[in-house]
């Protein structure tokens, strides 16, 4: 029996990387300064080199080669969790208050945009959609389900935008993924071997892989009028790693072992399963001052049904890894507005709001991923030369408090039965050349 506990706390902690990295409450919208400054309302009109990522098919508003290269700050560490785990186990759980480590994540863009002819664009983009990091402190009462999720990956996304005249374009694009799990930790208790033993291994699991997809989108666009709409596969990326074990006790149990050759080190992976995206928006310019948009973005997390790890050396207390996640698509609804001023209206004032649902149900709502509805609000400034620009802005995001229940963790004791009071906020610049 105290293996068979100590095989479902050695399983939650290898896959905390998975739960991270899917979280979209920890996708990074923000690949751009121009539209983040919108609340990301910006796929109808989509006209600088941004429109890469939010919609190709707007590239072709740029007629001369262009580069934009740009990242913002996300300032994590504003979560707070509430514990309730004291009246689980008083021994292994003080209840009360815990924050978040601080940490800033630091997502980057680049673009390039190569007008080829009157009606073809070339688009190249280097973004950062995925991932981020939690962190909570080594006395924590989260510690046995997470200790840290940190995830990196890279997209490189190569567009062709046509204008097919009469105010209409389209595009299609091939993405290319690389993801890196640079550290997903735990603490594991020993004490279902024995309660004397107070000692908590760490394990750290890390890995990385690549994938490929693709894109294609639509944009429609006059002098008071817009509409634009996009698709973006999803991946599957498969990830090769290691897993690590340390400060496990060197403790005999019989026939020769120790508790430290129950934790072998050794190879590790699984797939990390990212979602689908599309989304619309139609955007009014009732002036030559003003501009406004709605839009409407969708991930498909839906698909993320399952996650499994398969480990090669299994012991008693490691086995390769199944759990169910079922996790919801995700619809967020966006409204952002813009007003020029100033010599050929070179600066522009800009702002938006958003609302999103939450990809995670609090049945498998871990710590490596406090995710809730969220509301957005966003500023930002933007200078237009004829061959320079630089674009400016903030965000602030609530999240809603979301608790987890006694049953939740019993069934998943990977799911730490409390409350967390979550916000993020985020500050981002990019710099477009025109040659």
């Amino acid at each position: 029996m105290s293996f068979r506990w100590l095989k479902a706390a050695v399983a939650a902690a290898l896959v905390l990387a998975a739960p991270m990295a899917l979280a979209s409450g920890f996708h990074i919208y923000e690949q751009g300064a121009k539209a983040s400054a919108q609340a990301v309302a910006f796929i109808a009109r989509a006209d600088d080199a941004s429109a890469n990522w939010y919609n190709p098919a707007g590239l072709v508003t740029i007629d001369r080669p262009t580069i934009a290269l740009g990242g913002s700050l996300v300032f994590l560490g504003d979560t707070q969790f509430d514990s309730n785990m004291d009246k689980i186990n008083p021994v292994l759980f003080k209840g009360g208050s815990w924050d978040m480590e601080d940490n800033i994540g630091t997502p980057v863009h680049l673009f390039y945009a190569q007008p080829l002819g009157r009606s073809f664009v070339l688009g190249v983009g280097v973004t950062t959609p995925f991932g981020l990091v939690t962190e909570w402190s080594e006395k924590s009462d989260l510690r046995l389900s997470s200790r840290k999720s940190d995830l990196e990956t890279v997209v490189v996304n190569v567009n062709g935008a046509f204008d097919f005249g009469c105010g209409w374009s389209g595009a299609v694009g091939v993405d290319y993924i690389m993801a890196d799990l640079i550290s997903f930790a735990r603490n594991i208790s020993l004490r279902p071997i024995n309660p004397a033993l107070s000692a908590e291994p760490y394990a750290d699991l890390t890995g990385d892989g690549d994938d490929f997809g693709w894109n294609a989108a639509i944009r429609f666009a006059d002098e008071k009028f817009a509409f634009g709409a996009f698709y973006r596969s999803g991946y599957s990326v498969d990830l090769e790693g290691e897993i690590d074990f340390s400060d496990v006790p060197g403790i005999p149990i019989g026939g020769g072992l120790t508790i430290k050759d129950l934790f072998p080190d050794g190879p590790g992976g699984g797939t990390l399963d990212l979602p689908a995206s599309y989304g619309a928006g139609v955007a009014f310019m009732p002036t030559k001052n003003w501009e406004f948009e709605f839009d409407i973005h969708v991930m498909q997390w839906s698909d993320f049904k399952e996650l499994s790890v398969d480990l090669e050396k299994n012991t008693k207390a490691v086995d390769d890894i199944y759990l169910k996640e079922d996790w919801d698509t995700t619809y967020s609804y966006r409204f952002g507005g813009a007003y020029a001023f100033g010599t050929d209206e070179a600066h522009e004032l800009r702002a938006g709001a958003y609302y999103e649902t939450a990809a995670v149900p609090t049945e498998t709502l871990r710590p490596s991923i406090p995710d809730a509805p969220r509301t957005g609000v966003s500023v930002g400034y933007g200078f237009q030369g004829k061959s320079f620009s630089l674009d400016f802005y903030y965000m602030y995001i609530w999240i809603d408090d979301v608790s987890t229940s006694r049953s939740e963790f019993l069934n998943d004791n990977s799911v730490v039965w409390g409350t967390y009071e979550s916000a993020l906020s985020l500050l981002g610049v990019t710099g477009s050349f025109k040659f």
